[in-house]
């Protein structure tokens, strides 16, 4: 399966504030163009959550759910998709701390679930979502960086 995968320092930011940021999937849309909707439905520990999501794609979008795990203690956030436009989708954020900064990584995989055309549109859909993570790395970071 095609991979993506993109780090970000972020200066002077405890981790744990960027961590908190990155589980408000909630507000998503509201700090990144890319991410058009994000509905979430919070398991009763709070660690995990299926959340239902719509991001923009070229001239469309795309659209999946997805199982969402917390590890407030490692800073780990991954995610399988469960249902959606993609054949597979899962991955994995991590927030470490760096010294007085952080570093926030993401990890994915994907298949689109078009063999035939694999060689065509796997660099178009990667680019697309390196560019959605990139932006969203930027928006966590802005925010945070605000607070």
């Amino acid at each position: 399966m095609p991979t993506v995968s993109l780090s970000r320092r972020i200066e002077n930011i405890d981790a744990d504030i960027v961590f908190t940021q990155l589980k408000d999937l909630d507000s998503y849309p509201e700090i990144a163009d890319g991410v058009q909707k994000v509905e979430v439905r919070w398991d009763a520990d709070g660690a995990a959550a299926t959340s239902d999501w719509e991001v923009k794609f070229r001239d469309g979008a795309l659209r999946w759910t997805e199982r969402d795990f917390f590890d407030a203690e490692a800073r780990t956030y991954s995610f399988t998709q469960v249902a959606g436009d993609l054949v597979a989708f899962e991955g994995r954020w991590q927030v470490q701390a760096d010294g007085a900064d952080t570093v926030v990584s993401f990890a994915a995989e994907f298949d689109l679930g078009m063999p035939s055309l694999a060689a065509m549109l796997d660099p178009i859909a990667g680019r697309a979502l390196h560019d959605n993570i990139e932006e969203l790395m930027t928006a966590i970071s802005s925010s945070v960086s605000v607070s």
